[in-house]
């Protein structure tokens, strides 16, 4: 019995099992859509300049698209616009469009997924919708209906008669979408129509960064940093949408998550700033990398540390949604570890040839010589020093690269052809012989060259200073507090320069002996009308720019050019410390930070500083407080400046002797609203001459408001502006502006815009001309000579203004977009009547390609006084654009560090070389522009900008080459190559070369350098450089020539003997030598046994047009090993090399003995 009654149980569950698995059945084969998925979609082809939404096969489906993509083409925030604006694709497997209904009873419909007022992972969803047997169900998204061929499934539960239809990429609108959904009978039946509220996610409104952590300073423990979006209705932001990611501050770097984003094989790597402490206490050399969000509303990027504990401070950007996030790199207790050597020596000495004995790294320093670096644990602590004797620990122009990177140019160094790819760092640096780092938790105490800040860590903030200095240093931090201390004194003196970029890539020279790593560059765009500044972006060194430090040479990698692609005209500002030994510049500050409130969102900041370089003195107080809240953020800001420097040079301005400056902002982004408010007053007074560019005298009030159509269709947008200058030397003046915009997609090919201004102006001088007085610090690069500019007061003014423009999608590729802004009456100087053209062909994956026009009937004069000569120069009556855009991603814009094989030391010469990669054709990559701008007036003139650039990669990436040109007519004239080339010709075999030429009016510079290097690749049996350097310059800084043709000979001949030979001629003269001169020199070492060496030199200087300095000279010199560390050298100078300058020199000739000791333990602290 026991045994039915199992059989029985188990037959009844069999039956159960298979009535489940039999009771849902497909009725269509058809109905099951392969691979078909929500996701499946294609982007949409829609520039942010050309906004029209792209075509679609299905009619309602197109409509609905182009309610979609209006609006976030027209917004005025082109860069906030949801980024993942699609177009759906039809399923691929068929559709399900020929099935018919014969349902006749009640015909129900309810929504099975998305639930009611979810959130759907797309903007092209997946809507599955249910209904009974035999009925189908008509989908809605707002007015649009949804076609038959989206369906891509049907099933049906033969026991119950549920059938679920899945319709596949149906679009919904960012935010809350209106879902009607009704049933189909037979006959032509519809049952009761139901509403549903779903959700599309949008653009991200705010940003939350967090972190895996904790972090820690020991170069090699990554750790994750998450990015997360939420859109103005507080759900996950749409994915694809891209997150600007900068590093801010501190030693460490970024790295994209291979998973989450692979990386185009055929894409050039893109380089990160030197981990160096000193490059990411910058701001000029900050790392950015631009991230999409997946699908869950995130981006994970990796973090790896360096060496060196402080802060290190995160800021994320998408659109108007903008996150400040600070992390703390924990100081790594390691083992403690000392390095150094004692050298002393008597007698003859060897030294550097013909120079002073007390010369850094000189006779002395063999003499006697004391040299440490140690770190490590002691007590809970790290501490780290350094000391050496025979030089002060600074970065010179010699070492530090004309690159920037720290990586030792070999062009910067004479008759030098060594190179090393490896990674150098400069964790000890001073202006003197001694520093010194203790770190307990995020307290620190330093002495040594550090930046000292007393702004916000944007470096772009009221009052900021931000200057590389040598001295005191004490931090004290915690979770929501932190305060810092300084006190400096340097020889060095500070420079501005603020002047048009002219389009080229070379030409640019600043002053000599820059300090290493003192440059902040900063690319600053302006408003043609009101004239306040709009933004300011710093550029990086090694990837936007390099330069050569000794000579002050300036090249930009990726090129700005006077105008951006509004005709807005830019700005470079370039300040920099260059070595000033009669100087002495002292510097006192510090800065105290709070957050508080929820999450810490509330951050409030005090910055002192007080910096005197002789008879010059100057004082900046900040105070900062700001904070973010869901959808926006809140900041107020003040600065005061007290007294000026003294002028550095005869071309600099009068600058004022104090005032204060203002700003406040308030931003939010509430459904489909947005709302925003600005305020900024700077007085006439106010100088920073640390500081970003500004506009002393001028008050800008701004509000505005936007709000997006119901389903998509256009946007209304109301502005309220106002401005006012004052001040000593400008004529008071006024104007208030009040617009209404609207943008309205009428088909889905066609779309209209149109707006209404009214502008009121007042002014005491009716317009008067006040003279060539500049009033603001226009200073070109040093020998340059900047155009004078005659100043215009405003006068009583007031206009009436529409505008009407029409953009029109000619094909899917192919878009033409006009407006004209007519002036109905008045006079309006700051905005006369013009029209606008543009062309824009899509280039698919490899962006798109546009052509610009303006036609003003008048040149425009900018409203702010204190930057009219800034705008003017590119505000005439005809100005165009020609380029390349390519949407933000991996390779926006691609610059590249190579390396070249099989070189002395492996890999190593070093080369930075970049290009654009906008457009491709093959293995060849390269962009192009051009700029047109007609200008009117006494002193104003037109010019033409033509440029392009292109780079090759061979299929293996073994060898690459890049160049690029410009070409300036018109005003400012000139000219600009730069081209090179690194990789492997053969196995053995490695080339270098490197061209930067410039012509312009007055002034030609050439900088031409090309290298071989061979090395067997299977031994190390020898290395060959050849080397050829010229440099030419015509210049007022530039004035040189000098050609260098060197030669380098490595022999490793069995395992004990090692012969190096130089050889370098000079093809042109210089200052310091004449051509024809030349330098030999021979070294060969035999090592004997375990213990001993024995070496001897031979070195040949013919000096040409100096009688006598030619010379020979010849050592031996025999060396012996006592114990693990210790070396006794005895040797002879046969014949000392006289100095070419024939100076009171010591010749060095006679006999010397050297003892030389390795040191790894200090005090026992070190080596066990």
């Amino acid at each position: 019995m026991t045994i039915g009654r199992g059989r029985i149980r188990r037959s009844g569950v069999a039956c159960v099992i298979m009535g489940i698995l039999l009771s849902t059945v497909d009725v269509d084969a058809a109905g099951e859509i392969p691979r078909a998925s929500a996701d499946e979609t294609t982007p949409a082809a829609v520039a942010a300049a050309s906004p029209l939404p792209v075509t679609s096969s299905q009619p309602a489906v197109a409509a609905a698209a182009a309610e979609n993509a209006a609006p976030e083409a027209a917004s005025a925030d082109a860069d906030a616009a949801v980024a993942t604006q699609t177009q759906p694709k039809a399923p691929e497997g068929g559709d399900l469009t020929h099935l018919t209904f014969t349902a006749t009873g009640e015909l129900p419909s309810s929504l099975v997924s998305p639930a009611d007022d979810d959130v759907a992972p797309g903007t092209a969803a997946a809507v599955e919708v249910q209904t009974v047997k035999g009925a189908g169900v008509e989908l809605k998204v707002g007015d649009a209906v949804v076609p038959f061929s989206r369906i891509g499934k049907r099933t049906v539960d033969t026991k119950t008669g549920v059938t679920r239809y899945t319709y596949y990429g149906v679009v919904l609108q960012p935010g809350p979408n209106v879902l009607a959904l009704t049933a189909l009978g037979a006959a032509g039946a519809r049952g009761a129509t139901t509403l549903h509220r779903v959700f599309g996610p949008g653009r991200p409104s705010s940003l939350v960064v967090s972190a895996s952590g904790p972090f820690r300073a020991d170069g090699v423990s990554a750790d994750f940093v998450k990015v997360e979006g939420r859109d103005s209705w507080g759900h996950l932001a749409a994915s694809g949408s891209v997150v600007q990611v900068t590093l801010l501050q501190g030693d460490a770097r970024l790295e994209r998550v291979t998973a989450a984003e692979p990386s185009d094989p055929d894409a050039s790597p893109t380089p990160a700033p030197s981990p160096s402490p000193g490059a990411h206490g910058s701001t000029g050399n900050r790392q950015t990398l631009d991230v999409a969000l997946d699908a869950h509303g995130a981006a994970l990027l990796r973090l790896v540390p360096g060496l060196t504990p402080g802060a290190v401070m995160l800021r994320t950007e998408c659109g108007d949604a903008t996150h400040e996030a600070r992390f703390f790199l924990q100081p790594n207790l390691r083992r403690p570890f000392v390095s150094g050597l004692i050298s002393a020596g008597v007698g003859a000495v060897p030294g550097i040839p013909g120079a002073p004995d007390d010369q850094p790294d000189g006779t002395n320093s063999r003499r006697g010589r004391v040299a440490l670096f140690g770190s490590g644990k002691m007590g809970s602590s790290l501490a780290t020093f350094a000391y050496d004797t025979a030089d002060t620990l600074q970065r010179t122009a010699d070492t530090g690269g004309a690159l920037g990177t720290y990586q030792g140019d070999p062009a910067d160094r004479p008759y030098a052809i060594t190179g090393d790819a490896s990674t150098r760092r400069d964790d000890a640096l001073s202006r003197d012989h001694l520093f010194a780092r203790v770190d307990n938790g995020q307290a620190s105490a330093l002495w040594g060259e550090f930046r000292a800040r007393t702004g916000d860590a944007n470096g772009g903030g009221l009052g900021g200073f931000d200057q590389l200095v040598d001295g005191a240093k004490l931090e004290l931090g915690g979770e929501t507090r932190r305060a810092s201390l300084f006190a400096a004194r340097n020889d060095v003196g500070y420079d501005r320069r603020v002047f048009a970029p002219s389009g080229l890539a070379n030409g640019i020279t600043l002053r000599p002996n820059i300090v290493v790593g003192s440059e902040v560059i900063m690319l600053a765009t302006l408003d043609p009308r009101t004239g306040a500044v709009i933004g300011q972006t710093a550029l990086t060194r090694g990837v936007d720019y390099s330069l050569e430090y000794s000579t002050g040479q300036l090249h930009f990698i990726e090129i700005p050019l006077p105008f951006d692609e509004a005709f807005n005209p830019r700005q470079l500002v370039v300040t920099y410390e260059y070595d000033a030994p009669g100087n002495a510049a002292r510097t006192l500050g510090g800065r105290a930070e709070a957050a508080f409130g929820p999450n810490h969102a509330v951050k409030l900041g005090f910055g002192y500083v007080n910096d005197t370089t002789g008879a010059g003195n100057v004082t900046l107080a900040s105070q900062d407080l700001g904070g973010s809240f869901h959808g926006g953020t809140w900041q107020l800001a003040h600065a005061s400046s007290r007294g000026a420097l003294l002028a550095t040079s005869a071309d600099a301005p009068v600058t004022g002797a104090g005032g204060n400056a203002f700003h406040g902002q308030l931003t939010r982004a509430l459904g489909a609203d947005r709302f925003s408010l600005l305020f900024d007053r700077t007085d006439a007074g106010y100088n920073d001459p640390f500081g970003g560019l500004s506009t002393p005298g001028l008050l800008n009030e701004r509000m505005t408001y936007a709000h997006r159509y119901a389903g998509g269709s256009g946007e209304l947008d109301f502005d309220l502006g106002h401005q006012a200058n004052a001040g000593v030397g400008v004529v008071g003046s006024t104007q208030t502006t009040a617009s209404l915009r609207t943008r309205r997609a009428i088909t889905k090919r066609f779309a209209l815009t149109a707006s209404l201004e009214r502008r009121l102006a007042t002014s005491a001088a009716n317009g008067q001309t006040l003279g060539t007085s500049n009033p603001v610090a226009i200073l070109p690069s040093p020998g340059a000579t900047a155009a004078p500019y005659t100043y215009t007061s405003s006068s009583n003014q007031s206009s009436t203004q529409a505008s009407l423009g029409a953009d029109w999608r000619m094909t899917t590729t192919l878009d033409v977009s006009v407006n004209r802004v007519q002036t109905l009456g008045g006079v309006n100087d700051v905005q006369p009547a013009q029209t606008d053209a543009q062309v824009t062909y899509d280039l698919g994956k490899g962006g798109r390609a546009y052509l610009r026009e303006r036609w003003s009937a008048a040149p425009v004069q900018s409203f702010a006084a204190a930057t009219q000569a800034l705008t003017a120069p590119t505000g005439g009556t005809h100005a165009t654009e020609f380029g390349l855009a390519r949407s933000l991603g991996n390779n926006t814009t691609v610059d590249s560090s190579y390396m070249i094989d099989h070189g002395a030391s492996g890999d190593d010469m070093y080369a930075t070389m970049g290009v654009r990669e906008r457009l491709a054709i093959g293995r060849t990559k390269g962009d192009m522009f051009f700029q047109h701008a007609l200008a009117t007036g006494t002193t104003a003139g037109g010019f033409n900008l033509y440029g392009a650039t292109l780079s090759y990669a061979d299929p293996a990436n073994r060898f690459r080459a890049s160049g690029s040109t410009q070409l300036r007519t018109g005003s400012g004239a000139g000219v600009s190559l730069s081209f090179a080339a690194v990789g492997s010709l053969t196995a053995d075999l490695s080339l270098f070369a490197s061209v930067n030429d410039a012509r312009s009016s007055g002034a030609d510079q050439a900088d031409e350098r090309v290298g071989l290097a061979w090395r067997p690749s299977k031994s190390d049996d020898g290395v060959t450089l050849l080397q050829f350097d010229r440099r030419d310059g015509t210049g007022a800084v530039t004035n040189t020539q000098s050609g260098v043709l060197s030669l380098e000979q490595v022999l490793h001949v069995r395992n004990r003997t090692d012969v190096v030979g130089r050889y370098a001629y000079k093809t042109d003269g210089d200052s310091y030598y004449a051509a024809h001169s030349s330098l030999a020199g021979l070294r060969a070492v035999q090592r004997i046994g375990s213990r001993l060496d024995l070496g001897a030199e031979a070195r040949r200087e013919d000096v040409r047009g100096i009688g006598g300095a030619s010379t020979t000279a010849y050592a031996v010199e025999a060396g012996m090993r006592l114990g693990d560390q210790v070396r006794l050298g005895v040797g002879y100078n046969l014949r000392g090399t006289a100095d070419p300058s024939l100076s009171a020199t010591p010749s060095h000739r006679g006999a010397y003995i050297t003892l030389t000791s390795v040191v790894d333990r200090l005090f026992g602290w070190g080596k066990p």
